[in-house]
């Protein structure tokens, strides 16, 4: 499916998020070409849940060397979980479940405690390692979750994306995503398993919202959002990041690694709004279309 016949520009790109009030870093690849387009896509910036996948990348490497198996039981007592919306964060009574199934829940639900949990067996530093031995140098983590949540509680938060403790840039996602296509991030089996987790993935910000049906029903991705509010009453303002990385397949073979990372700001922003997830797919349906 074609939209345009002549390569896209920047600018254009720009102009989409603009018009929408949005900031917005993209890149997108393709997985075999290495063909890219780019809109600041060496901008470094918030991860937010799309600091997930190198936590899974680093899990299916430890698996991988065997250190780690996916079948191990874990017991995860009531309480003092960390805070998120949903899965294992949103859940009142003791659990045990397998690790594997532990990395399933903050793949497909984005589960914060989940999350933490494989980092107990795969702390921060060792997922900014895997990350550097793949040749991505801004990619970090230098804390779980629930470290970074007590630091905004404490207020030693800096506010700067170059030194977030979660970070990336779009074109070093599309690279991550590129090597776990390519079977590249891992041995195939750990890489086949990841890309099924990230097909799982039940939540969108839009990223294959432009796409035909039976691409957005192939995509794998994860999304990232990050509230900060300030003030009260009229002084009041909201910055919503909405993030997206994935991967869209075509029927014909085309594959490409995607990766948009957005920010707004005002004082009634929705973190559910069907016109920033039109924006993020009309963008890389643009971009798509630029590379096709």
């Amino acid at each position: 499916m074609s939209f345009r016949s002549s390569p896209v520009r920047s600018d254009e790109l720009d102009d989409v998020f603009r018009e929408a009030g949005m900031h917005g870093c993209l890149h997108v690849l393709d997985i075999d070409s290495g063909a890219e387009i780019s809109l600041r896509g060496n901008d470094v910036c918030f991860s937010a849940s799309v600091g997930k996948v190198p936590v899974l990348v680093a899990l299916m490497q430890a698996v991988a060397a065997g250190t780690l198996k996916l079948e191990e039981q874990i017991d995860m007592p009531a309480g003092d979980r960390t805070g998120g919306p949903a899965g294992l964060s949103a859940m009142a009574y003791p659990a045990r479940l397998a690790l594997g199934d532990i990395a399933q829940l903050m793949m497909s639900v984005s589960d914060n405690h989940a999350t933490d949990v494989v980092l107990q067996r795969v702390p921060p530093g060792q997922v900014t390692a895997a990350m550097r031995d793949l040749g991505l140098t801004v990619t970090t983590l230098e804390t779980t979750i629930k470290e970074f949540y007590a630091r905004v509680v404490a207020g030693d938060i800096d506010p700067r994306p170059e030194v977030a403790h979660w970070r990336t840039t779009p074109a070093e996602m599309c690279r991550l995503l590129q090597a776990i296509w390519r079977d590249e991030a891992a041995p195939a089996a750990q890489c086949e398993r990841m890309r099924a987790l990230m097909r799982s993935c039940a939540t969108s910000n839009g990223l294959d919202g432009g796409l035909p049906l039976d691409v957005q029903m192939t995509s794998g991705r994860k999304t990232g959002t990050l509230i900060g509010i300030e003030g009260e009453g009229e002084k009041r303002t909201v910055m919503l990041m909405r993030n997206e990385v994935g991967v869209v397949e075509f029927p014909d073979g085309r594959r490409y690694a995607v990766a948009v990372f957005t920010h707004a700001e005002g004082a009634d922003l929705r973190i559910r709004d069907a016109a920033a997830s039109r924006t993020l797919g009309t963008a890389v349906r643009m971009a798509i279309d630029g590379l096709s």
